[in-house]
């Protein structure tokens, strides 16, 4: 008994492969990069520094918040030389709100929209930096992000 396959049947499941090769190819695409964020202290005093990172195209509130952190500073080490957190926290690579306050201070809180720069480039070099640093008032949180080469 043979097995005839239709022309109509023969093109769905050539379509079938197809699309599983092709999704092969593009779910990479769809897994964001990693995302360093850089926490450092330019000021020659200890800094408690509370950050964090909420997804802008979360569906709901508990899926929203991806770090939440506070970070005792050492001083920066003069001359220039700022304190940089040893481990860096590394989030994935998407559009984010960022907060951040200076803790134990009437400071108020600072905010930044980070969105990636380096999606489509060879060398995905994004990365965030948040740091603490003197200003006229005193004390303040900046922030910053790279762009790509």
């Amino acid at each position: 008994m043979s097995s005839r396959w239709s022309r109509r049947r023969l093109l769905a499941g050539a379509a079938g492969v197809g699309l599983t090769c092709l999704s092969g190819c593009g779910g990479s695409g769809s897994e964001p990069s990693s995302l360093p964020v850089e926490i450092a202290n330019f000021t020659d005093e200890p800094q408690i520094l509370d950050v964090e990172l909420v997804r802008r195209d979360a569906d709901d509130r508990s899926d929203s918040t991806v770090l939440r952190e506070s970070y005792e500073l050492e001083p920066s080490e003069g001359d220039g030389e700022q304190y940089v957190v040893p481990d860096l926290p590394t989030v994935p690579n998407r559009r984010y709100l960022v907060r951040a306050h200076i803790g134990g201070t009437r400071i108020p809180t600072r905010h930044y929209h980070y969105v990636p720069d380096c999606e489509t480039a060879e060398s995905q070099d994004d990365r965030l930096y948040v740091w603490v640093q003197q200003s006229e008032n005193g004390v303040t949180v900046a922030f910053d992000q790279n762009g790509c080469r």
